[in-house]
């Protein structure tokens, strides 16, 4: 889901290199454009890369006092001036460490993204990560509150490092007369763009608990147009057996 990628130095909890080519667009220019970008880490995915200086395009970039405006006596904080605008806090230069030399990119304040050739959002993607994505004929049923709010044997099983298992169902397997149309929408580096839907039983309405990617990426294709929920927050039986309720960022 979408996060907030702002860079921080405390949050860096590792860093790797890519052979990916990595490219940062503003407006009609490329401000970076490295075939030796380093993958920047916090403690769950990686939020930024990191460019080697000569990289970057200097003449763009103006950078303050260390430790000035950042978090770190190894850290320059810098602006982005391009195409006549002037974006803060843009992008932090490294004069020491792990990361020396390295200008790191807020990814959120750069218009586009590319690793080679094609488009990335929402964070750099991880190599480490993965989702499988299977056709099954378990059988799930999915309640709250002790009502059916859907029973499928023909749900599409998605698999992701590090996350519980997704049950995405077809909508016709669903009791869509409960759904109540949500303003939420979030992005998957992997997956896409998600809309949601609240569920409303017996007068009580939970919040933003379905979720649908309704053009995701080609790797996430086989989950188009399907519904699924946060089983943290409802009950999901599959094949007669209730599940235990996965404990992750977003049990509330």
């Amino acid at each position: 889901m979408a996060q907030t990628t702002q860079f921080r130095y405390s949050e860096v909890a590792r860093v790797a290199p890519t052979p990916k080519r990595v490219r940062a667009r503003v407006g009609g220019a490329f401000v970076a454009d490295s075939k030796n970008a380093i993958l920047v880490y916090n403690q769950h995915f990686p939020f930024a890369y990191a460019f080697p200086k000569e990289d970057t395009r200097a003449d763009l970039f103006t950078f303050g006092p260390a430790g000035g405006d950042g978090d770190s006596e190894e850290t320059r904080r810098g602006a982005l001036k391009v195409d006549g605008r002037t974006i803060e806090g843009a992008a932090t230069l490294h004069t020491a460490g792990r990361l020396e030399d390295h200008v790191v990119l807020d990814w959120n304040k750069m218009d586009d993204w590319y690793e080679e050739d094609e488009p990335v959002f929402v964070h750099p993607h991880d190599p480490g990560h993965r989702i499988d994505i299977r056709q099954s004929d378990r059988h799930v049923v999915i309640e709250i509150d002790g009502t059916t709010v859907a029973d499928s044997r023909r749900p599409v099983l998605l698999f992701e490092t590090g996350l519980p298992v997704r049950h995405y169902l077809p909508h016709t397997d669903v009791r869509l007369g409960l759904l109540r149309t949500s303003d939420k929408t979030t992005g998957c580096a992997y997956k896409g763009f998600a809309s949601y839907h609240h569920v409303e039983v017996d007068g009580k309405r939970h919040e933003d608990i379905v979720w649908s990617y309704r053009s995701p990426f080609h790797e996430a294709l086989k989950i188009q147009g399907l519904m699924a929920f946060f089983d943290e927050r409802i009950d999901v039986i599959v094949d007669d057996e209730e599940q235990e309720r996965p404990d992750t960022m977003w049990n509330e």
